[in-house]
């Protein structure tokens, strides 16, 4: 049976290896190998991506190709993906929607030291600018999604007072905007701050509700069990745990999303999924295809079907 208390309707993860992953590399890779990762986390069965983002190409080179990965996608994949872009700008979202995205993922910095850090803007300009962008988009007739990042704890500053998220989705919601993503940004995130953080949004208007995870901390799977407890039915990880901020301070603590393969892993083991087996072998294909070292738990093999394979028989809401 399910894990207690959780409800049973369907979970959708939407990897973000592919934007929020390879923007954290050193190495800019070609697009051949970009189109395998998207290969290997499709043919697992996950059908929401994170798939680029449209920034300028001298700031994040890893992402410069954006259209034209955009454009491959979608010809080897039809419409059998939903295809999510992040933007930063009006830029950035003429040519998420001129390229074709399914849905735009707009940035609200809630601390105003990593928005100039990152953005070049305080975080009351960029709540500006993300209203613009979102009522930009609807007028368009592309959807449009707010991802904030820094809402609960920033390195630089220290504890994010509450009433920015709180000032920030009510505006949101005026100006249109429906799905919101709150980011555990930095990984050192809890339970705790993540449910009041839940809370405010759920009391300022908002009701489309996702998570994104990072672990630097190692609580992501409580935090996404707190989520589960919570309604939340959306999460974004990246496979092989990969990415991160780009502008945070020399010398944090590895601070990865959550991986792909382990909240699929959780998810099986509280009752809500199918076995990750297909999860796993993507991750560690995708781990041969940067030429990285598979570091997370399932991909290093820590799941009752790798050690007897007879363990994969439970199959979701089964015994």
């Amino acid at each position: 049976m399910p894990f207690p208390s959780l409800p049973t309707d369907p979970i959708v993860i939407t990897d973000t290896t592919l934007r929020d992953g390879l923007q954290s590399l050193a190495d800019v890779l070609p697009l051949e190998t970009k189109l395998a990762v998207l290969d290997a986390i499709s043919g697992a069965g996950i059908r929401s991506i994170e798939l680029t983002s449209f920034v300028r190409p001298d700031r994040v080179p890893q992402l410069a190709d954006a259209e034209e990965l955009v454009a491959t996608a979608r010809a080897r994949h039809g419409d059998g993906l939903e295809l999510r872009s992040l933007v930063a700008n009006r830029r950035g979202l003429d040519r998420a929607v001129s390229a074709g995205v399914d849905l735009v993922v707009i940035l609200v910095t809630l601390s105003d030291e990593y928005a100039r850090r990152n953005q070049g803007v305080n975080s009351g300009e960029n709540l500006d600018l993300a209203c613009a962008l979102v009522e930009a988009a609807t007028a368009q007739g592309m959807a449009a999604a707010t991802a904030y990042s820094m809402p609960i704890f920033c390195p630089y500053e220290g504890a994010i007072p509450p009433e920015r998220l709180v000032t920030a989705t009510k505006r949101l919601v005026g100006a249109g905007c429906s799905a919101f993503t709150l980011c555990t940004s930095t990984g050192l995130e809890g339970p705790a701050d993540v449910d009041r953080s839940l809370s405010l949004l759920e009391d300022s208007g908002a009701r489309d509700l996702a998570l994104h995870l990072h672990t630097t901390n190692g609580m992501a799977p409580a935090v996404a069990l707190l989520g589960l407890q919570r309604g939340v039915r959306r999460f974004e990880t990246a496979m092989c745990g990969l990415g991160g901020g780009i502008a945070l301070p020399t010398g944090m603590p590895e601070h990865g999303n959550y991986a792909t393969e382990d909240l699929a892993h959780l998810l099986f083991e509280l009752g809500l999924a199918d076995e990750p087996s297909v999860i796993v072998e993507a991750a560690q294909a995708v781990a041969r295809q940067l030429g990285l070292k598979a570091r997370s738990f399932a991909a290093r093999g820590a799941t009752k079907s790798m050690v007897h394979p007879a363990a994969n028989m439970r199959v979701r809401h089964g015994t």
